[in-house]
Protein backbone atom coordinates (compact mmCIF):
# COMPACT_ATOMS: atom_id res chain seq x y z
CA UNK A 1 0.00 0.00 0.00
CA UNK A 2 1.46 3.62 -1.14
CA UNK A 3 1.70 5.57 2.37
CA UNK A 4 3.95 8.77 1.35
CA UNK A 5 3.05 11.86 1.61
CA UNK A 6 3.19 12.90 -1.55
CA UNK A 7 1.82 11.03 -4.55
CA UNK A 8 3.72 8.72 -6.86
CA UNK A 9 3.06 11.13 -9.99
CA UNK A 10 4.35 13.86 -7.02
CA UNK A 11 7.36 11.29 -6.49
CA UNK A 12 8.74 11.14 -10.17
CA UNK A 13 8.17 14.06 -11.47
CA UNK A 14 10.38 15.44 -8.76
CA UNK A 15 12.97 12.59 -10.11
CA UNK A 16 12.64 14.02 -13.22
CA UNK A 17 13.11 17.32 -12.53
CA UNK A 18 16.33 16.07 -10.63
CA UNK A 19 17.35 14.24 -13.93
CA UNK A 20 16.83 17.82 -15.82
CA UNK A 21 14.11 16.10 -18.09
CA UNK A 22 11.76 18.58 -17.21
CA UNK A 23 10.91 21.63 -15.02
CA UNK A 24 8.56 22.85 -12.23
CA UNK A 25 6.18 26.17 -13.00
CA UNK A 26 6.53 26.27 -9.38
CA UNK A 27 10.49 26.86 -9.51
CA UNK A 28 10.76 29.11 -12.85
CA UNK A 29 7.45 30.30 -13.86
CA UNK A 30 8.71 31.86 -17.26
CA UNK A 31 10.60 28.29 -18.17
CA UNK A 32 9.47 27.23 -21.66
CA UNK A 33 11.77 23.56 -21.41
CA UNK A 34 9.27 20.85 -21.01
CA UNK A 35 7.15 22.52 -17.93
CA UNK A 36 5.73 18.96 -15.58
CA UNK A 37 2.14 19.01 -14.46
CA UNK A 38 0.66 16.63 -12.15
CA UNK A 39 -2.96 15.36 -12.70
CA UNK A 40 -3.79 17.79 -15.31
CA UNK A 41 -2.74 19.60 -19.10
CA UNK A 42 -3.11 22.85 -18.72
CA UNK A 43 -3.80 25.14 -22.11
CA UNK A 44 -4.23 28.15 -23.13
CA UNK A 45 -2.92 31.38 -24.84
CA UNK A 46 -0.24 32.21 -22.54
CA UNK A 47 0.60 27.82 -21.70
CA UNK A 48 3.64 26.20 -23.92
CA UNK A 49 2.51 23.43 -26.48
CA UNK A 50 5.62 21.06 -25.44
CA UNK A 51 4.91 19.90 -21.88
CA UNK A 52 4.39 16.70 -19.67
CA UNK A 53 1.93 15.46 -17.29
CA UNK A 54 2.13 13.13 -14.91
CA UNK A 55 -1.44 11.29 -13.51
CA UNK A 56 -1.49 8.88 -10.69
CA UNK A 57 -3.14 5.49 -11.86
CA UNK A 58 -4.47 2.20 -10.49
CA UNK A 59 -1.93 -0.06 -10.10
CA UNK A 60 -1.51 -3.62 -8.93
CA UNK A 61 -2.43 -5.18 -5.92
CA UNK A 62 -0.12 -8.27 -4.83
CA UNK A 63 -1.83 -9.59 -1.55
CA UNK A 64 -0.64 -9.46 1.68
CA UNK A 65 2.91 -11.38 3.14
CA UNK A 66 1.53 -13.84 5.39
CA UNK A 67 4.48 -13.89 7.82
CA UNK A 68 4.21 -9.75 8.53
CA UNK A 69 0.73 -8.86 7.29
CA UNK A 70 1.93 -6.61 5.50
CA UNK A 71 -0.06 -5.86 2.32
CA UNK A 72 2.00 -5.49 -1.63
CA UNK A 73 0.96 -2.85 -3.83
CA UNK A 74 2.20 -0.80 -6.52
CA UNK A 75 0.86 2.11 -7.54
CA UNK A 76 0.81 2.98 -11.19
CA UNK A 77 1.66 6.15 -12.89
CA UNK A 78 1.37 7.21 -16.37
CA UNK A 79 3.17 10.16 -18.24
CA UNK A 80 2.29 11.85 -20.83
CA UNK A 81 3.97 14.07 -23.17
CA UNK A 82 2.81 16.35 -25.30
CA UNK A 83 4.80 18.37 -28.33
CA UNK A 84 4.07 20.36 -31.48
CA UNK A 85 6.68 18.29 -33.56
CA UNK A 86 5.77 14.35 -33.80
CA UNK A 87 9.84 13.47 -33.55
CA UNK A 88 10.46 16.05 -30.81
CA UNK A 89 7.56 14.74 -28.90
CA UNK A 90 8.82 10.93 -29.40
CA UNK A 91 12.44 11.86 -28.91
CA UNK A 92 11.27 13.10 -25.29
CA UNK A 93 9.09 9.91 -24.13
CA UNK A 94 11.77 7.70 -24.95
CA UNK A 95 14.17 10.25 -22.67
CA UNK A 96 11.70 9.96 -20.23
CA UNK A 97 11.50 5.92 -20.40
CA UNK A 98 15.09 5.41 -20.21
CA UNK A 99 15.24 7.36 -17.44
CA UNK A 100 13.07 5.73 -15.34
CA UNK A 101 13.62 2.30 -16.99
CA UNK A 102 17.15 2.36 -15.09
CA UNK A 103 15.68 4.17 -11.78
CA UNK A 104 16.61 1.72 -9.12
CA UNK A 105 17.00 2.92 -5.30
CA UNK A 106 16.90 6.68 -6.61
CA UNK A 107 16.94 8.99 -3.50
CA UNK A 108 14.05 11.96 -4.12
CA UNK A 109 13.68 14.49 -1.77
CA UNK A 110 10.74 17.22 -1.94
CA UNK A 111 10.18 20.44 -0.05
CA UNK A 112 6.56 21.09 0.57
CA UNK A 113 5.40 24.41 0.89
CA UNK A 114 6.14 24.29 4.87
CA UNK A 115 9.61 24.08 4.30
CA UNK A 116 9.53 20.68 5.53
CA UNK A 117 11.49 18.24 3.45
CA UNK A 118 9.59 14.55 2.68
CA UNK A 119 12.56 11.71 1.30
CA UNK A 120 11.52 9.27 -0.82
CA UNK A 121 13.37 6.23 -2.08
CA UNK A 122 12.33 4.79 -6.00
CA UNK A 123 13.04 1.40 -5.45
CA UNK A 124 11.64 0.21 -8.96
CA UNK A 125 9.82 1.18 -11.68
CA UNK A 126 8.12 -1.31 -13.65
CA UNK A 127 6.75 -0.16 -17.63
CA UNK A 128 3.81 -1.81 -17.96
CA UNK A 129 3.44 -0.76 -21.70
CA UNK A 130 6.11 0.46 -24.68
CA UNK A 131 6.09 4.01 -25.17
CA UNK A 132 3.22 4.89 -27.54
CA UNK A 133 2.03 7.66 -29.73
CA UNK A 134 -1.49 8.54 -29.17
CA UNK A 135 -2.47 11.07 -32.24
CA UNK A 136 -3.40 14.28 -32.12
CA UNK A 137 -4.61 16.02 -29.09
CA UNK A 138 -8.25 16.52 -28.93
CA UNK A 139 -9.84 19.39 -30.14
CA UNK A 140 -6.93 20.43 -32.23
CA UNK A 141 -4.87 19.28 -35.40
CA UNK A 142 -1.73 20.05 -34.57
CA UNK A 143 -0.19 18.69 -31.05
CA UNK A 144 1.10 15.20 -30.97
CA UNK A 145 0.25 13.05 -27.90
CA UNK A 146 2.23 9.91 -26.62
CA UNK A 147 2.10 7.79 -23.11
CA UNK A 148 3.57 5.05 -21.53
CA UNK A 149 2.48 3.75 -17.95
CA UNK A 150 4.57 1.89 -14.90
CA UNK A 151 3.93 0.47 -11.74
CA UNK A 152 6.08 1.94 -8.70
CA UNK A 153 7.89 0.39 -6.30
CA UNK A 154 8.26 3.55 -3.47
CA UNK A 155 9.28 4.06 0.18
CA UNK A 156 9.30 7.27 2.37
CA UNK A 157 12.19 6.99 4.45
Amino acid sequence: MNNTYHSPAEIIRQFLKDKGIGTLVDDDPKSKLWNMFVSFMPDGPKVEHDLITLNDTIGSDFGRIMKTGRYVSKPGVQIQVRAMDFNVGWRKLKEISCALDEAKDETVNITDKDAVVHNYTILTLSRTSPPAPIGTEQGTNRREMYTVNYLATLKEN
